[in-house]
């Protein structure tokens, strides 16, 4: 496995938290579901960058479903 690959591998199993995010553009809706994040901000960041080319230099308007502890 490529090593830069292990080390996100590895620091994704020790995110504190899950989210579940929508992201709204023109009429695309752009679903986000168990998003190991830290936080609200780390995980719109994610969103962003697998959906990426689909947000044509606009900031989506993000919604955030849920927001689950990882216990």
């Amino acid at each position: 496995m490529d090593p830069l690959m292990e080390i996100f591998l590895t620091q994704q199993r020790s995110k504190s938290k899950i989210f579940h995010l929508e992201a709204f553009v023109q009429d695309y809706a752009y679903i986000g579901t168990d998003i190991k994040a830290d936080s609200l901000d780390e995980a719109e960041l994610i969103l962003k960058s697998v959906f990426g080319s689909a947000f044509p230099g606009d900031d989506p308007e993000i919604f955030c479903l849920s927001e689950e502890w990882v216990h």
